[in-house]
């Protein structure tokens, strides 16, 4: 048993190390491109203001702020993110 403890807890603290290091990718991808995705989702709302493409908005808006570190700045998307999550639950029900 105690061997078998040696080797499977390597291995969870790998795939854990693993699964951190792609969610930071994904963080780092999401931040690196946030104004162009904000830029491309809010003119396709303008084109077709539908509660899909809202969503899409406040999804991506979430997204952004679940990667942000702390801090002034992630307190203000807070806001707007709220904002925005009520406008489209105003306009779309």
């Amino acid at each position: 048993m105690k061997k078998l403890l040696t080797i499977l807890v390597p291995i969870c603290i790998f795939i854990g190390c693993e699964d951190e290091a792609k969610e930071a990718t994904a963080c780092a991808d999401i931040l690196a491109n946030m104004e162009a995705n904000l830029d491309a989702a809010n003119a396709k709302f303008e084109n077709d203001p539908t509660k899909e493409n809202c969503d899409a908005i406040a999804k991506l808006a979430q997204e952004i702020y679940d990667c942000m570190p702390a801090g002034p700045d992630k307190d203000e998307l807070k806001e707007g993110l709220d904002q925005i999550k009520a406008s489209c639950s105003s306009l779309f029900g």
